[in-house]
Order: structure tokens, then C-alpha cells, then sequence
């Protein structure tokens, strides 16, 4: 569904407020200059790509990407050149440059292992680093992002958070890090370090209701 945001914060419906989608829509995200969207469809196995258009409204662009093991989270770097899946049954992460008109192209190393099912996705502000929540292992996979688009593990590649990991986030100076904890009832917490190294906060985990799955942080 699409909304404008109104006056006091009120959710507006847009003329067109939907658009057709794969099976199992799951994810969801934007590219930074507001052109394009992207949402994963776990039982399509693929990714649709629409543009935006004036007023937020949506026009599909061509085919759904197909893309391997369930596809649930996604996000783009901030300068909107790549745009990376988690496959939760393959346990990868899939990797794509985003072309001028939207379209995606795997890079050329078009995927990278994970732990076990992975869920989300998150990419630090400054467009260096890349987290992945893994649900079955409980843990938080970290990689560099390179010049092209490629990732590198970090000299840790994984943290442990609690139990059943799911939704990430990261704040808008790229300091800490989130994560929800669906299986404990909890939200882990982290410092950002030198090399996108994640240190757990002095008050490492907070209560949240039950199974918390998606995250956001107020900009």
C-alpha cells in the first residue's frame, strides 16, 4: 500500500494505493534518490522492481528479478549503485548493481554465505558496511562493502545476539546498531566500531513486546 504523509502526521492513500506483486511480498526498500522500489517475493523466489513516479505512485518495470532461497530481506547502499537479497533457505546474501533505469545485474560474484536463515538486512549510512540477522544460528553476519559493490567478511564475521534474530537497524550517524529479538522478547544492542566491528552496548539487550520482528530508528 502507498500513502503520503499529511498534515500531523496523517497516512494519505494514494490515488493508485497498490500494485500488484510476487507471492509472499516480504521485503521492502527504496533507492535514496527516491527513483526506484524493490520488494522481494519469498514464494516467487524473485525481486520486483517499480518506478516511482510523480506523487509516489508505483509502475512496475518489466519482469520480477529471479533470484534463489527465498528472498526476504533487502536493502540498498545509499548511493543507490547496489542492492543486496537475503536467500533465508540458500543462506547467502545476493548482490546486484542497480543500472540507470532501475534494473538489476548480478555482480560478479553474485553471492555471498551467511549463517543460517537469514532474515534482514541494514547497511551503515556511510554505504561501508553490510548486517545480516541470522534467525537460526542467533547471530548478526558483518561484511565490508567494496568499491564495486562486492562484499568482504569482517575480521569478525559473526556476533551473537539473543534468540531468533530478525529485524536490523542502524542510526543515521552509523554509531550503533539494533536488532529485534523475536524469539526472546528482546532488542540487542551495539556500538559500531573501527572496521564495522560490533561491540554490545554496556546495556546490551532491552524488553520489548512479544516477538518483535521489524525495527526503525527516527532520523
Amino acid at each position: 500500500m502507498g500513502y503520503s504523509t499529511g498534515p500531523g502526521g496523517m497516512l494519505i492513500p494514494l490515488t493508485t494505493p497498490s500494485v500488484p506483486a510476487g507471492a509472499s511480498p516480504m521485503g521492502i526498500t527504496a533507492v535514496a534518490n527516491g527513483r526506484f522500489l524493490y520488494v522481494t517475493n519469498s514464494n516467487d523466489f524473485t525481486v520486483s522492481t517499480y518506478a516511482v513516479g510523480a506523487g509516489g505512485l508505483l509502475s512496475p518495470l518489466g519482469a520480477p528479478t529471479p533470484i534463489g532461497g527465498t528472498p526476504w530481506g533487502i536493502a540498498a547502499t545509499p548511493n543507490g549503485s547496489f542492492l543486496y537479497v537475503a536467500g533465508t533457505i540458500s543462506n547467502e546474501v545476493s548482490a546486484f548493481a542497480i543500472g540507470f533505469s532501475g534494473r538489476l545485474t548480478p555482480l560478479s560474484t553474485p553471492s555471498f554465505a551467511t549463517d543460517a536463515f537469514p532474515i534482514k538486512i541494514a547497511v551503515t549510512p556511510n554505504g561501508s558496511f553490510l548486517y545480516v540477522t541470522n534467525s537460526a544460528d542467533n547471530t548478526v553476519s558483518a561484511w565490508a562493502i567494496g568499491s564495486g559493490g562486492l562484499l568482504t567478511r569482517l575480521s569478525t564475521f559473526t556476533f551473537a545476539t539473543g534468540r531468533l534474530p530478525n529485524g536490523i537497524a542502524v542510526t543515521p550517524d552509523g554509531s550503533y546498531l539494533y536488532v529485534t529479538n523475536s524469539g526472546g522478547g528482546t532488542v540487542s544492542a551495539y556500538a559500531i566500531g573501527s572496521g564495522g566491528l560490533l561491540t554490545p552496548l554496556s546495556t546490551p539487550t532491552y524488553a520489548a513486546g512479544v516477538q518483535p520482528f521489524g525495527i526503525a530508528i527516527m532520523p
